[in-house]
């Protein structure tokens, strides 16, 4: 075979699902809105590490929707791109590049950025939990938030 025969054959087992993509794009874009909008909303679905004095009925309403099926949408994309993804590579590739490519994120995410998140909700919650530095190795006990 040459050259260009293995790149046909590649491109015909590599078609891009744009449709995914987009799907993905417009997902995210939604997840911002819908976590600018949930320091509005107080109700049965929970509260949100900040909220505001004042709850508004209409981000309300756009919170109770969206979170009916946002997650789930999330999933199914996940789903999507792993199924196409193991029809490139072995279980175990695709074992290890996510884990590449994820792991870092993961341990960053969990050690920086949600902690002060939950310091902060607690001490709006009127809780004594002392200083940051008293708080922080606590963090690791039990399931938060």
């Amino acid at each position: 075979m040459n050259l260009k025969s293995d790149l046909d054959i590649t491109n015909n087992h590599q078609e891009r699902h744009y449709d995914l993509d987009w799907l993905r794009v417009l997902a995210v874009l939604l997840l911002i809105y819908f976590h600018a909008a949930a320091v509005f909303y107080q109700g049965e679905l929970g509260d949100f590490y900040i909220k505001n004095d004042l709850p508004s009925p209409v981000l309300g309403w756009f919170i109770f929707f969206v979170h009916q099926w946002h997650m789930p949408l999330f999933f199914l994309i996940s789903g999507a791109a792993s199924w196409f993804s193991l029809q490139l590579r072995t279980p175990m590739e695709y074992v290890n590049e996510r884990f590449r490519r994820l792991l870092i994120h993961f341990i960053f995410g969990t050690l920086v950025l949600v902690p002060p998140q939950v310091y902060y909700k607690l001490l709006t919650h009127h809780t004594d939990i002392g200083s940051y530095l008293q708080f922080y190795p606590q963090f690791f006990n039990g399931i938060r938030p």
